[in-house]
């Protein structure tokens, strides 16, 4: 095992070891491909970015909602041809389940707790160095249905945009659409008598949450990486304040690029969005996310 001062480098997966995972992530088996991953899994070997992205848009996948399952029985109801049902049964089938969602997150978790966190933030979006420098835009040709749908997770600005409610719609989407222009569910409108509380009602319902009900293990998984990555920044004391470089990418750089980051507004809604929540699981994850960005330079 290769070692650089003093600590053990994580090794690549083998080939059979990716090419097993692919295979059962191309088939749709995805509790299974998720299995594998469990069982290879150590803090010598390290995961294959497009494993994790792939993982992380099956953790956010959203459940059916009642209106899904209405329009799914209407289509069995539809006739068409022999070819077409078969094609819906396919479709259907590559559909993460909520079992699957479940288990990802899990094994999110699972490698948060025994890998580098850097090497786990690789799968994740992030801002470039320069505002100035181009946008990584390359188009990864990818054979499965879920590799390409997380490439959704790839092409987003940051990590608090893989959060929103509506970045990750079910069904075919396009993977390059921008994930600002998603459809917002999060309420639905009543009609009123009183045309002013319909504007407030209105303008409310067309902006989508910073968190959906879903992600919120996804945004306990970064915090956990971002919490471990300023702990190994404050063990090497590299001087005042501490702050965990992993987060410092989440946030864009200046007009310049020379000055420091300091537009925290997007953890920021994610924080406050948590502590407006009635669950106090919810709401500590805002109080993690404060706590990290109280070091933020202005």
């Amino acid at each position: 095992m290769a070692i650089a001062n003093g600590v053990q480098k994580e090794r690549e997966l083998t080939i059979h070891q990716r090419n097993l995972v692919d295979t059962c992530f191309e088939e749709g088996q995805y509790e299974a491909a998720i299995l594998v991953l469990d069982e290879i899994r150590s803090r010598n070997l390290k995961p294959f970015p497009a494993h994790i992205r792939q993982c992380i848009f099956i953790a956010l996948y959203p459940p059916r909602s009642f209106e899904d399952q209405l329009e799914e029985e209407a289509l069995k109801l539809e006739p068409g041809s022999p070819s077409k049902l078969l094609a819906r049964r396919h479709k259907s089938s590559l559909t993460p389940s909520p079992k699957a969602s479940t288990a990802a997150q899990d094994l999110l978790m699972k490698y948060a707790l025994v890998n580098a966190p850097e090497v786990l933030a690789c799968a994740l979006p992030s801002f470039p160095e320069n505002h100035r420098l181009p946008v990584d835009n390359r188009v990864e040709e990818e054979d499965s249905y879920i590799a390409k749908q997380a490439l959704r997770v790839r092409n987003a600005r940051c990590c608090w945009e893989i959060l929103k409610e509506g970045f990750i719609p079910r069904g075919d989407s396009d993977v390059m659409s921008s994930p600002r222009k998603a459809k917002a569910t999060r309420r639905s409108t009543r009609r009123r008598s009183d045309d002013y509380d319909d504007a407030w009602e209105d303008e409310d319902a067309a902006i989508p949450a910073p968190v959906s009900d879903h992600a919120w293990s996804v945004l306990d998984w970064m915090l956990t990486l971002f919490e471990s990555n300023e702990a190994a920044v404050e063990q090497t004391g590299q001087g005042e304040p501490i702050l965990s470089p992993l987060l410092l990418s989440q946030i864009p750089p200046s007009g310049t690029g020379n000055t420091p980051r300091w537009d925290v507004r997007m953890p920021l809604d994610v924080a406050f969005h948590a502590l407006e929540q009635d669950g106090q699981a919810q709401q500590s994850l805002g109080v993690r996310l404060l706590t990290l960005v109280r070091a933020v330079p202005a």
